[in-house]
């Protein structure tokens, strides 16, 4: 009795609920299809670390149904995102691809540019850059996708974007809901290498030494000296 009661409520379930039962996975590579077979070596590394992995290619992507509704393909990929984690239950993705070489900017796999005004410099400021943070910030604060586009203007991440006499904003959260990385290999060899080096990393030896880099802003550097520069004057005058 037990037992057909447990298969009419498999018949009656979603088949979200069901794929995520018979099909999840942790970890999601999104890559061109042309370097899935470079991928392979990463995927079956990742799952020998128990990490369930799966690899899909750009073109499933954008003719999957979950994609539809992107307006570009960068949506579309975010969109796919979204599914993957609702039906796989995936925490971390990986995309695969950086700019193509030429004069003209095309890339392998797609970026989001966001819009806003920098003027942390004195001369000319940014007024838009790439953001990652787009494909990790999958739902806005109600729990809806977030497209960083809520004004429906075709610009993303809006933050005092001026057009014309006139400052748009949109409303974004920038919490990320899963961990996104990228591999921004401009070709198979490079592809090659970085998933060698993963590999060679991860299987080594733990370690305690490591090196940091970041980024410090010239104003910093001459606000701290400044400051050094009046506390040595206290001191000289006692």
């Amino acid at each position: 009795m037990l037992l057909k009661l447990f298969v009419a409520f498999l018949i009656l379930m979603p088949n979200s609920f069901i794929q995520l039962n018979k099909n999840s996975y942790d970890f999601l590579i999104i890559s061109p299809d042309a370097w899935l077979s470079e991928i392979e070596a990463l995927k079956q590394h990742k799952e020998s670390k128990g990490i369930k992995t799966i690899a899909v290619g750009l073109n499933e992507i954008y003719s999957s149904n979950v994609a539809r509704n992107g307006r570009d393909d960068a949506e579309k990929v975010k969109y796919f995102i979204k599914n993957a984690i609702e039906e796989w239950g995936i925490k971390y993705v990986m995309l695969v691809g950086g700019r193509k070489v030429g004069l003209k900017e095309d890339w392998y796999m797609p970026v989001r540019y966001v819009w806003v005004n920098d003027r942390s410099s004195s001369w000319e400021y940014e007024r838009c850059f790439l953001s990652d943070l787009y494909f990790a910030d999958i739902y806005d604060a109600k729990g809806n996708f977030s497209s960083w586009d809520t004004n429906n203007n075709g610009y993303y991440g809006e933050y005092e974007h001026e057009i014309g006499d006139e400052k748009f904003y949109d409303e974004v959260d920038l919490f990320p809901d899963l961990y996104v990385g990228r591999i921004p290999a401009e070709n198979r060899e490079e592809l090659k290498k970085v998933i060698e080096n993963i590999i060679k990393y991860e299987n080594s030896s733990p370690s305690n030494r490591a090196i940091l880099c970041g980024e410090i802003y010239i104003q910093m550097i001459l606000g701290m000296l400044q400051r050094e520069n009046i506390f040595l004057k206290k001191l000289q005058m006692g």
